[in-house]
This record gives structure tokens, sequence and C-alpha cells, in this order.
């Protein structure tokens, strides 16, 4: 028991770069009250990402773990923590963050961009969910996400099969906007995850616009809910049990079976 106790209080003085935090979210876990932890530092440098003020890793301030386990004990009303970034699994000490937050209870997810697969099943039977961006066809990676590792999609693919022949819930997604990724875009990812058994949840994700979207995207014309339901759609009708969306007008929207 002394044993065990030392390295709670050694796990709890473990740092992370963190780069923001949401007191509450009611979009983030689907069904779910929750915190939403921004981890600093990102392998990638995606021209649609709404983060980039983060994606170094010193953009973070080191905060401890049990800082951020009292950050979020201070609503009674969570249920759910959200880990993303950047890409936590950047950070190794990730790991002992989820098992806090699972000893306390809380259902964990981790946001990545499915590029550290060692990481990822490290992580099985840790946490409770992993939401994997799938950003594009994998032939596109080197333009879409501007990843310096020319591996990059196999690392992707290596996580995908860990993520899914395992019992953890499991969402994949897509950001779509028209002059990045669009309809063949969605179809060639569908076609992928039809042809490898997904057992999980695809989402159609709506572009939108902030500060930190470089340009030239920073001036495009995010689409509309309309046009990112035809693209579900469009997954669905490729042979996809499970599909929906999240658009800022209608939020997170399952399709009909």
């Amino acid at each position: 028991m002394q044993n065990d106790h030392s390295n709670l209080n050694e796990s709890l003085e473990k740092k992370l770069y963190v780069g923001g935090f949401v007191d509450f979210s009611t979009v983030d876990i689907p069904g779910k009250s929750s915190a939403v932890i921004f981890l600093s530092g990102c392998n990638f440098d995606c021209p649609f990402c709404q983060n980039t003020n983060i994606l170094s890793l010193s953009s973070g301030k080191l905060v401890s773990m049990k800082k951020i386990a009292s950050m979020i004990e201070k609503n009674f009303l969570i249920e759910a923590v959200s880990i993303t970034g950047g890409e936590p699994c950047i950070q190794e000490s990730i790991i002992d963050l989820c098992r806090l937050l699972k000893n306390k209870g809380y259902y964990v997810n981790i946001d990545t961009n499915g590029s550290f697969p060692k990481m990822v099943k490290k992580l099985i039977g840790v946490i409770d969910k992993f939401s994997v961006d799938i950003k594009g066809p994998f032939e596109r990676y080197p333009e879409i996400s501007q990843a310096k590792n020319p591996n990059v999609a196999q690392l992707i693919k290596n996580t995908y099969h860990i993520i899914n022949d395992s019992e953890v819930d499991f969402e994949v997604r897509t950001t779509v906007l028209s002059q990045l990724v669009w309809e063949k875009d969605v179809i060639k990812i569908s076609e992928f995850l039809k042809a490898n058994d997904f057992r999980g949840t695809y989402i159609i994700q709506q572009f939108f616009n902030s500060e930190n979207v470089r340009e030239p995207l920073r001036r495009a014309t995010p689409p509309s809910a309309k046009e990112v339901l035809e693209l579900a759609q469009i997954a669905k009708s490729k042979g996809l049990k499970k599909v929906g969306m999240r658009t800022r007008e209608l939020g997170y929207q399952l399709l009909n079976p």
C-alpha cells in the first residue's frame, strides 16, 4: 500500500504542457458533460487547424496533474474529460493523467491524429474512447497534414487497426471544406473504413474559421450544415453503419440507421 501511495503522489506531481482548458462542454463527448484539456505540441501543421497557437510544445504552461485534476473537480457536473491538442500523444505523461482521471471515475476520451500507434497501444485499456482524425485520403497526407514523417500514412493505418481491434469506443472524424477536403475525399475515406471493417462512428465535421486558421483558408467560406449533411449521407451510402455530423448550426447528429 505504501508503494501505491508513493506512486500516486509521484504521478500527481508530474507535469504536462497545457495550452488551454474548457471547464464545461456538452458537444465534445456526445451525451456527456465534459471538461476539455488542450495539450500543446503537434507534429502536424494542417492548414485548416483551429489551434495553431499551441502547435509548439513550449507554447503551453507546465501544469501538474494535481492541478489539472483540481480544475476538473471544481465542477461537480463534469462526468467526462476530453483530452485534445495539439496532439496529446506527444507527451508521454498523458498515460499517467488518463489513469488518474479514470481512478477518479471520469469517462476519458483522447483526440488524436493517429500518428503515434505505440502510445495508442499503451492507452488501450486505460481510456474509454479514441477520436481519430483521418484528415483525407492517405495519398494526400503530405499535402493536408504537412507532416514531416514520410511514413505518416502507415502509422495512422496502424493506429486504426489497434483501436478497431480493441473494445474502446471509436470515432473517426474528417473536417470538410470545399477548398481542401470534399466529396471525392470523403468517398475514399469511407471506402477505406468499409474495407477495413470499421466498427465505430464516422463523423463529418464542418470547417469553421478563426483567427488561428492560416491564410488563405482563414478567408474560406465554411460549408453549410446542408452540405455537411450531404457529405455524411454519401459516406453512409458506402455501407458504413454509423455516420454522423458536427456543425455549429445543428451540433452533433447521427444519421438514421
